[in-house]
């Protein structure tokens, strides 16, 4: 493999645990503030993000 390939793979997986992050931080935020404006149950609104997960 080249080192430029190899690069791109590395930055690609970055990107990718990256956005995975952020996505988990987006669902918890969302969670957290449906729960607080008593919107859903804690249990409802885990689940919910469960859900969205996939």
């Amino acid at each position: 493999m080249s080192n430029g390939l190899v690069d791109m793979v590395v930055a690609g997986v970055m990107v990718g645990v990256l956005l995975i992050g952020a996505w988990l931080r987006l669902m918890a935020a969302a969670v957290l503030e449906l729960v607080d404006h008593n919107v859903v149950a804690t249990s409802s609104a885990i689940l919910l993000a469960f859900a969205a997960r996939t």
